[in-house]
C-alpha cells in the first residue's frame, strides 16, 4: 500500500471517528440542545403550584376572576414571566396562567416530550375546572404542546407563534448528515395531529425567522382545516423579537375576542353606525356603502362565535345611519338543530318568511319588533344563516 493511499485511510477513518463522535454525543446530549431552562424575572406575581408525576409546576396567575382564560405554554428558552405586563393589558378579560414547565422557573423535575405532555393536560384538567373557556397560545417549543393539549381537549381558540411542524424536520435542517429520524427522543409532531384539532387557530410567523423556517410554519398551516386556520407574517422580524411587532399583541387580541352576544330584543331602528361600532368596540369592523337593494351602508367583520354558536360573519345594515337589518352567517354543524330548538321554544313556532330582495322563502320566527329568519338544512353540513329585522315587516 502506497504512503499516499496510507494518508487517505488515515484521514478516512479520523473523520468516521469525529462523525461516529459527534453523532453519539449528539444523541445522549440531544435534551442539552432543546431545553434551556429558565429563571423567573419578576418576583412577587401570584403564584400557584400543581403536583405532577416526579415534579412540582409552578404556574403565574394574572388577571384572576374571569370566566375565560388563557394557558400559555413559552418557547425553549422562555423566562414565561417576562411579558407579563403586555398579557396583563392587551387581555384584561381574561385570567392568564403562565405556564413554567418542569425545570424552568421554580418548577422542578427534567424536562422531555412525554413529561410536558402529560403536565399540560393536568394543568388544563385543573383549570378547565375554574372557567368556562380556556383559549391556548404556545410559542416555538411551546407550540408543539399547544397543539397536543387542542388535539386531546375541546379547545375553541388556539394560537400558535413561531411553530414548527415537526422538531425533526428542524433538526435536520440543523444536522444534515446525521440520520436524525432514528436519533431523536422528542419530536414534538404538530402536523400529524393538526387534523385531529378542531379549535380555531392562528398561526403568527416572523419573515426572518431562521430558527423555524418560515416554510415549516407554512407546511403546519397547511394541515389544518382551512376553513378554521388563519395565519400573519411580521415583516422585519426574526423568531426571537416577534412580540415587537407593532401589531403582535393586537393580532392576537382582536382573534380572541371575535365573539358577539345579541339579544334580539335590543334590536331596534335607533340604533345608529356609532352604537354598533361602539357597543361592540373590541370587533374589528369594515363599514362602506352597500351596493344592494338592501340598505345604504353596511359594517361587517369576521367572528367566530354568535350567542355561543361558532359563525363565520356578522353585517349590521343601515338606511339613513338607522339600524335595518342584519345577517350572520354560521358555521355548519350538529348545533344548528339545537339552535332551532332553541329559538323554537323561545319565540314559538317558525313561520314561512319571503325575502323579496332574493325572492326566496324562508323559515323564521315573528319577533314583537321584526322578524329572525333562518334557513333549515336537513344537513347539518350545510350552512344555516340569521337574518334579523328591526324593521316592523319584511317589505
Amino acid at each position: 500500500m502506497s504512503n499516499k493511499r496510507r494518508i487517505l485511510n488515515w484521514i478516512f477513518l479520523i473523520f468516521l471517528i469525529i462523525y461516529l463522535l459527534g453523532g453519539i454525543l449528539l444523541m445522549f446530549f440531544q435534551r442539552s440542545f432543546i431545553y434551556f431552562p429558565s429563571t423567573s424575572v419578576y418576583q412577587g406575581l401570584k403564584e400557584m403550584m400543581i403536583d405532577a408525576k416526579d415534579a412540582k409546576l409552578k404556574i403565574i396567575v394574572l388577571n384572576e376572576g374571569h370566566d375565560d382564560a388563557i394557558l400559555y405554554f413559552g418557547g425553549n428558552a422562555e423566562a414565561v414571566d417576562a411579558y407579563q405586563q403586555e398579557f396583563s393589558q392587551y387581555f384584561n378579560n381574561y385570567t392568564i396562567y403562565l405556564v413554567n414547565y418542569r425545570g424552568y422557573g421554580g418548577s422542578t423535575g427534567k424536562p422531555n416530550e412525554n413529561a410536558l405532555y402529560e403536565d399540560a393536560l393536568l394543568v388544563y384538567d385543573k383549570l378547565k375546572i375554574k372557567h368556562k373557556n380556556i383559549a391556548i397560545i404556545g410559542r416555538s417549543l411551546g407550540s408543539g404542546v399547544a397543539t397536543y393539549v387542542a388535539s386531546k381537549r375541546d379547545i375553541k381558540k388556539l394560537i400558535l407563534v413561531t411553530p414548527f411542524d415537526s422538531f425533526e424536520e428542524i433538526a435536520k435542517k440543523q444536522f444534515p448528515i446525521y440520520p436524525i429520524k432514528f436519533m431523536l427522543f422528542d419530536r414534538y409532531d404538530s402536523i400529524d395531529r393538526a387534523e385531529e384539532i378542531k379549535a380555531r387557530t392562528l398561526i403568527l410567523m416572523a419573515r426572518n425567522d431562521i430558527l423555524v423556517p418560515n416554510e415549516n410554519s407554512i407546511r403546519l398551516y397547511a394541515a389544518f382545516d382551512p376553513l378554521k386556520v388563519h395565519k400573519q407574517i411580521f415583516e422585519g422580524f426574526g423568531h426571537n423579537d416577534i412580540q415587537l411587532a407593532t401589531q403582535y399583541y393586537s393580532t392576537m387580541e382582536g382573534f380572541l375576542n371575535r365573539e358577539i352576544t345579541l339579544d334580539f330584543n335590543e334590536l331596534n331602528s335607533d340604533l345608529s353606525e356609532a352604537d354598533i361600532v361602539t357597543k361592540y368596540k373590541k370587533i374589528k369592523f369594515s363599514c362602506g356603502n352597500e351596493r344592494s337593494a338592501i340598505a345604504e351602508r353596511y359594517c361587517y367583520a369576521d367572528i367566530d362565535r354568535f350567542n355561543g354558536t361558532d359563525a363565520r360573519l356578522i353585517v349590521f345594515f343601515f338606511d339613513k345611519n338607522k339600524l335595518v337589518e342584519v345577517k350572520i352567517d354560521l358555521e355548519p354543524g350538529d348545533n344548528h338543530k339545537f339552535l332551532i330548538d332553541r329559538y323554537t321554544q323561545e319565540f314559538g313556532s317558525a313561520l314561512i318568511v319571503p325575502k323579496p330582495q332574493n325572492g326566496v322563502q324562508l323559515i323564521g320566527w315573528v319577533l314583537k319588533d321584526g322578524q329572525i329568519v333562518t334557513s333549515l338544512q336537513s344537513d347539518p353540513k350545510q350552512d344555516m344563516f340569521l337574518w334579523i329585522s328591526s324593521r316592523k315587516n319584511i317589505e
